[in-house]
């Protein structure tokens, strides 16, 4: 029986199996590798045009920059997320949380409503949890926030914040005596 060379790439004869890449991203070593192994292997007669090469690099640059600002920008989110949620803590919310399908009929079941003050943030795969009278609520489903004390919510700025928490942590005594706070 003979064997086919239908679908395999210059890779599997040029690169030893040791060297392969596992996984399917390519990155900048494999590119490279391909690179060198297409000047290698072009026609003396007529070589291509090193501007050619210059433009693939160039190209490869842009699109890993890419990637690297999509990986930051997707960080920011979830740390933006989180911090968002942060905010809900001590605050009265309610949320129409999604319930799973009816085991017996299959049907959908109506959205439970949760309502109460957020005693806690987390962060999953999934986002921010909040967690209200013990029930984990994901954030994207809460649907009203208010003030529990009904005094409408209090503007803090950093320096506001940075003070408080200042000012407890000298009240817990994580700071010695005689140490001036800034």
């Amino acid at each position: 029986m003979e064997s086919s060379n239908v679908g395999r790439t210059l890779g599997d004869y040029s690169i030893p199996s040791s060297q392969r890449a596992a996984s399917p991203e390519l990155g900048q070593q494999d590119f490279l590798k391909i690179m060198v192994e297409q000047m290698r292997n072009q026609n003396p007669l007529e070589p291509q045009d090193n501007s050619e090469f210059f433009n693939q690099i160039a190209q490869f640059q842009q699109l890993d920059a890419m990637t690297q600002i999509s990986e930051a920008i997707a960080t920011l989110v979830e740390t933006s997320g989180l911090a968002n949620s942060s905010a809900l803590i001590g605050r009265n919310v309610t949320a129409e949380v999604p319930q799973s399908a009816d085991p017996e009929t299959g049907f959908p079941r109506p959205d439970k409503t949760v309502s109460g003050i957020v005693e806690r943030v987390t962060f999953d795969e999934n986002g921010s949890v909040l967690h209200v009278n013990g029930i984990s609520i994901p954030a994207s489903t809460v649907v009203e926030i208010t003030d529990p004390t009904g005094e409408g919510a209090q503007s803090l700025t950093a320096a506001d914040i940075t003070s408080l928490i200042l000012d407890e942590l000298a009240k817990a005594g994580v700071f010695g005596t005689g140490e001036t706070v800034v």
